[in-house]
């Protein structure tokens, strides 16, 4: 098991061009400092009388590219020649490995892979996949319940004192299953997408899964960061996606009366029984789909590939939230079999 240090500065991330892992604040205050941490992304966006015209609002935790306008509408692709596809865990496991694929979707999943290959279709996932859903279900709680809060003080003067604040995370390494299904998934030029840039939030570092880049520099990257925080922060509040996680862990604190601020993700340790496990393993299941379709959205693909229709009734994936999403953002939604046909024609 290895700890990860994420600190709580986003505005580093974004400096470091989506950099997987925050560094920690450093910051000369005066005594008695007062500290707010966002519990949702902070970036705000806002419209001015052109509807595709975009703009960063300005933050207090931010000083990248504020004010700067952008004109590119976020559900057109940089690159419209081959079709880009952002695939779920699922549909994904069909691609790169069609022989053992589920739910008869391994002929589909074949025919994606030849046209992956042939340049006709451009692949992407969500880094949830290894951050999230990289970890075995039965673990789940246990491994996310492990995050903590971290903070260190330190004087540089009379009248100054400095603070590093931050989280830390606990991974285990990737099961061979899962390691294999992302090699295959490197193999065919598919690219993991960043996710929301929460405080604290756990992000991909591992050098040997780069991460999708867009054209365009830092400049893009932040704009494409500012769309997926924007869909990432209206799923939250449809109540679906990560809000199912936070709710679930705020519920277990309560329960066991905790009197101490805690993170949600303590409160998923607190899971007591198989029941209440596998509720915390679908939990992280939603959130995880909640981040690719903001991911997708942000970063300007065409399609997103999924056989997962929502079949609880609080999903981002069920048909209210699809049509939702549909309408208001232009997300095209596409099982594998149809994907297949349209590669095909």
């Amino acid at each position: 098991m290895n700890p990860h240090w994420n600190g709580a500065n986003l505005h580093g991330e974004l400096r470091s061009r989506g950099c997987a892992e925050c560094r920690p604040v450093h910051q000369s205050l005066p005594l008695k400092p007062t500290i707010r941490i966002a519990p949702f992304p902070i970036f705000r966006r806002e419209r001015d009388s052109s509807s595709s015209s975009r703009r960063l609002g300005e933050s207090k935790t931010s000083v990248v590219a504020t004010h700067v306008v952008m004109g590119m509408p976020m559900h057109q692709p940089c690159n419209s020649t081959p079709l880009t596809v952002t695939f779920d865990t699922n549909t994904l496991a069909s691609v790169v490995a069609p022989e053992t694929a589920q739910r008869g979707t391994g002929e589909s999943g074949a025919i994606v892979a030849a046209a992956m290959r042939a340049g006709r279709i451009r692949g992407f996932f969500s880094e949830t996949v290894i951050t999230l859903e990289g970890i075995k279900n039965v673990d789940r709680a246990d491994v996310l319940g492990r995050t903590r809060m971290v903070s260190d003080a330190s004087s540089t003067g009379k009248n100054n004192i400095t603070l590093t604040v931050g989280v830390r995370h606990a991974r285990n390494p990737l099961d061979p299953r899962s390691s294999a299904r992302v090699r295959a998934a490197l193999e065919l030029g598919m690219r993991p997408l960043r996710t929301a840039a929460r405080i604290g939030g756990y992000h991909l570092r591992d050098q040997s899964f780069e991460l999708y880049e867009p054209d365009g520099g830092i400049l893009e990257l932040v704009r494409c960061m500012d769309a997926v925080n924007e869909l990432t922060t209206e799923i939250a509040k449809r109540g679906v996606g990560q809000a199912i996680a936070v709710e679930l862990g705020l519920q277990f604190s309560q329960r066991d009366g905790v009197q101490k601020p805690e993170l949600f993700l303590q409160g998923l340790g607190r899971a007591k029984d198989k029941p209440e496990r596998k509720k915390v393993a679908d939990a992280i299941r939603e959130w995880a789909d909640g981040d690719s379709v903001a991911a997708h959205y942000g970063f300007g693909m065409k399609l997103f590939c999924s056989e997962d229709f929502g079949g609880q009734t609080r999903s981002v994936l069920n048909d209210q939230n699809r049509h939702w999403l549909h309408e208001s953002f232009g997300i095209e939604f596409v099982t594998l079999s149809e994907l297949a046909r349209r590669v095909a024609e």
